[in-house]
Parts: C-alpha cells; structure tokens; sequence
C-alpha cells in the first residue's frame, strides 16, 4: 500500500501561493493530529458514528458543495478547470477546512493545490 510522504513525495503547492494560506506542519500530520491523536476518546467510544463523517473525497471539487473555490487558495500555475479526480484530506473536524491533492504520474508525485481554511 502505497503512503504519502513515505512512497510518493509530496510537495505543497500552496506554500508559495499568493493567499496567505497557512498550515500547521505537513498534511499527513494534520490529518492524524485532527481525526485521530485529537479525537482519539470519540472515535474508541463511537466509531460508527464518527465514520458517518468522510475526512477524504476523490472527486470534482467544483461540482461539490464542501469546496467554496472562489475562496480558497490555489497553488500558482496550476489549471483550475479539470478538477475532476482530486484527492482531498480536511484538516479540521470542525470546521469546512480542506487541502487537495493532484497526481502526476510522470515524477509519481503529488501536488497539494488547493486549500480551504475557514468557518463555514
């Protein structure tokens, strides 16, 4: 099985980008500060019901209601109209936040793109 930052490199698009988009260490870090150290009473009392809540889509943000594009933050240079296929991790079990991911399988790398961090 394949993992993140460990198989394939990753390498964070939005720290360059120009809209101030801030994230506390690396994604695999927040996603398993957030969904599991953080909130590991939760899930051992009540897994199904935390399950309800799908921390990760494969889809095409721009056709789904988690994703305000307008604003979030997008690396530089990187196509916002072929959205579909994009791997997204959130960030925050209580807020609307998300960071997603583009593959090229040319350099078998991934490209964090685009990010979301905000109150919904």
């Amino acid at each position: 099985m394949l993992a993140l930052y460990k198989d394939i490199k990753v390498i964070n698009g939005l720290k360059d980008a120009d809209c101030d988009f801030y994230s506390f260490g690396t994604l695999d870090y927040q996603f398993a500060d957030e969904f599991l150290v953080s909130n590991e009473n939760y899930l051992t009392k009540s897994i199904e019901t935390y399950l309800e809540y799908s921390p990760v889509k494969i889809a095409d943000i721009s056709k789904v209601q988690d994703f305000a594009l307008k604003d979030g933050c997008f690396a530089k240079n990187v196509s916002k109209t072929n959205l579909a296929n994009t791997l997204c991790l959130a960030t925050s079990a209580v807020y609307n936040n998300w960071e997603c991911l583009r593959y090229n399988k040319t350099n078998n790398t991934f490209l964090i793109f685009y990010g979301q961090a905000f109150a919904d």
